[in-house]
C-alpha cells in the first residue's frame, strides 16, 4: 500500500519535518519525521502564501514536497505515531521503514545521487536546484537536515532503482 503526503519543514520543531496526509477532514499531520524519501514527487509554493511571507516577515506554512512516502525517520522529541489519524485516514502502518540518516546521503553522495533543492521565498517563487534554475517535480526526493539546516535532494531515479544500485 502507498500513500500521498506532503511534507513541509516545521515551522515549531527544530530539525524536524510535519508528515500530511489527506483524509475524509482534509490534510491532517500524520507524523513528524527527521529525515524522508518520497517517490513521484511534486514540489508546490503557493504564491498567496509566499507574498504574506515577504509582506510581514511572518513565516507560514506555504511550501510543501508532495508525493509517494517511501521512508521515514521519527523526529527524537516528537510525539508518538498517531494511531487515531491512522486509522481515520486508513493509513497502514505496513508502508513505513525506517532509513538511514538524510544527512549521510547530503554530503558523501549528492553528486552521485542528486541535486540539492532548496526553497527560500525571498530568493524564488519556486523551489530552486543549486544552479537558481527552478524545479518543480522529481522521481525521488530525500528530505532531512545538515548542520541545523534543511536539506533536500532530487534524485533523478526511483527509489527501487537505488535500491538495486
Amino acid at each position: 500500500m502507498s500513500i500521498r503526503v506532503r511534507i513541509y519543514r516545521n515551522l515549531h520543531r527544530p530539525e524536524c519535518y510535519s508528515i500530511q496526509a489527506k483524509g475524509p477532514q482534509g490534510w491532517r499531520v500524520l507524523a513528524y519525521a527527521s529525515s524522508a524519501i518520497l517517490a513521484d514527487v511534486k514540489l508546490t509554493v503557493r504564491p498567496g502564501g509566499r507574498a504574506s511571507v515577504l509582506a510581514t516577515g511572518r513565516k507560514v506554512v506555504h511550501a510543501w514536497a508532495e508525493g509517494t512516502l517511501v521512508a521515514w525517520n521519527t523526529c527524537p522529541d516528537a510525539p508518538p505515531y498517531r494511531m487515531e489519524a491512522e486509522r481515520d485516514m486508513s493509513v497502514s502502518c505496513a508502508i513505513v521503514s525506517h532509513l538511514p540518516n538524510v544527512r549521510a546521503i547530503d554530503r558523501s553522495r549528492a553528486a552521485i545521487l542528486g541535486q540539492p533543492i532548496r526553497y527560500n521565498p525571498r530568493h524564488a517563487a519556486t523551489f530552486t536546484r543549486g544552479d537558481g534554475s527552478a524545479i518543480t517535480s522529481a522521481p525521488t526526493v530525500a528530505l532531512g537536515f545538515t548542520d541545523g539546516r534543511p536539506s533536500m535532494l532530487a534524485i533523478d531515479a526511483t527509489p527501487r532503482a537505488l535500491a538495486l544500485a
